[in-house]
């Protein structure tokens, strides 16, 4: 489901439905955010607020479909991929290889030397997040989309196969967890799967990744610096 709301009834609806969480999605004043099998928007102009739905959408996929947990920090990205919405004949398009506002961001946590270690992003959800700085929020939006992007199409599509089998196991209910506790298989997750998961799937050393992941996002910034 959808809701567009004015602020106040989506702060009224958040207190109603989010129980003991409310306080963290209060948090949220722009944007929206997902719960389960629905979502919440704010209107924010129609264009931004079909990227919103966008990606909430993603989350509300992810929610009804898989049966696995993915690292958050790959389902944001995932959702970032799908923020680029045009439409034609009525119907709405996605450009997964666009999306100038999360460049920008990335091209600013580059240029201010506030990147998260990938290390650290791997394990990270939005709700940690939520009260940072401005900047900080950012990035983490912009490098989860930017390691979305890597998987999906960097090398030469060289882990699209891995990422498509991650998804399927997902869908399964069949992640990879060598803690063997089954904590990436239900509604908890355990941040400590998130590494040898990734690990796992793209068959190599996280620090072999974070090469890789930051080779291409110097790629990114310099294709779109030289089209400028």
């Amino acid at each position: 489901m959808l809701f567009i709301r004015p602020p106040q009834p989506v702060a009224a609806f958040t207190r109603e439905h989010t129980g003991e969480d409310a306080a963290i999605y209060l948090r949220v004043n722009r944007g929206g955010y997902t719960v389960g099998d629905w979502f919440v928007a704010y209107w924010i102009g129609d264009t931004a607020t079909f990227s919103v739905a966008a990606h909430e959408g993603w989350h509300q996929y992810v929610a009804r479909h898989l049966k696995g947990r993915l690292p958050p920090f790959l389902e944001e990205g995932m959702a970032c991929l799908f923020e680029e919405v045009r439409w034609e004949q009525e119907l709405p398009r996605w450009d997964l290889s666009k999306n100038g506002p999360r460049l920008e961001s990335l091209r600013a946590a580059v240029n201010g030397d506030c990147m998260y270690p990938l290390a650290q992003l791997v394990r990270m959800h939005a709700g940690q997040v939520v009260g940072k700085t401005s900047s900080r929020i950012e990035a983490f939006y912009a490098q989860s989309w930017a390691f979305a992007r890597f998987l999906y199409d960097g090398e030469g599509g060289r882990y699209r196969p891995a990422l498509r089998r991650m998804f399927a196991d997902a869908a399964r209910g069949a992640l990879f967890d060598d803690s063997f506790q089954q904590m990436s298989h239900g509604p908890l997750w355990d941040p400590s799967t998130a590494r040898p998961m990734i690990e796992h799937y793209l068959g190599t050393s996280l620090p072999s990744i974070e090469q890789g992941y930051a080779s291409y996002v110097r790629r990114l910034l310099a294709e779109s610096s030289s089209g400028d």
